[in-house]
């Protein structure tokens, strides 16, 4: 059954949420993951949460729902990093990031 829009997740389902998805990409296989991702699903309730506000209306179990966002997601970020970083190896341009006084950035060299 659908839940209802924008209501967050007791603790109990962040935690079910956070269980079954740590799980899953274990048995992707961690390395098929970007290691901020994993991180911060590991230590953001309100990640966790956004992730079952976004999926209130598909039919089913609400946290089986966000669980698969997690893994869609989480592919789809780790495709990007790979595309993102062989168009930068085949240009021959090199990122380094340096810390800022205020924010991170990035400096080509």
């Amino acid at each position: 059954m659908p839940g209802v829009q924008d209501k967050p997740p007791t603790n109990q389902e962040v935690q079910e949420v956070r269980k079954k998805a740590l799980a899953k990409l274990g048995e992707e296989g961690i390395g098929n993951f970007l290691a901020n991702d994993i991180e911060k699903l590991k230590s953001s309730d309100e990640y966790v949460a956004q992730f079952w506000k976004h999926v209130f209306d598909i039919p089913g179990d609400q946290g089986d729902a966000a669980v698969a966002l997690v893994l869609k997601a989480f592919k789809w970020r780790k495709n990007l990093e790979l595309i993102r970083l062989t168009r930068i190896a085949s240009t021959g341009v090199s990122l380094i990031r340096v810390p800022c006084s205020r924010t991170e950035g990035i400096r080509m060299g």
